[in-house]
């Protein structure tokens, strides 16, 4: 995890905090195999964290929900890490969302 990246504030200048979030998940791995789609767009509520992520994700694609969304709907499961833009590792359920983040889930495995 990037020191300093749970506690992001850098929501885009010039956007309404009562607007909707929109955002990319992006699915590798097994969690793509299961969802059979490699991206999802969400449209998440204004002030969207992490968990709010999974929530929608979760309402997309049922069939995540216990593989790769834990049941509660809060996180990802023990095997699954998430990425925000390809530049931070983030597993803080309340880390913010901004519009037009993309989030990758991918698998913890390493094949070798």
């Amino acid at each position: 995890m990037a020191n300093g990246a749970q506690t992001r504030n850098d929501a885009s200048p010039g956007l309404s905090q009562d607007e909707p979030i929109l955002c990319t998940v992006e699915l590798y791995g097994t969690a793509r195999l299961r969802a059979k789609t490699a991206k999802v767009a969400l449209v998440l509520p204004p002030q969207a964290v992490l968990s709010s992520v999974f929530v929608a994700l979760a309402g997309h694609l049922p069939v995540l929900v216990g593989p790769v969304i834990a049941p509660d709907r809060s996180k990802l499961t023990s095997g699954y890490a998430c990425n925000i833009n390809g530049r931070d590792f983030v597993r803080d359920p309340r880390f913010k969302i901004n519009p037009g983040d993309s989030i990758l889930i991918i698998s913890n495995d390493a094949g070798g």
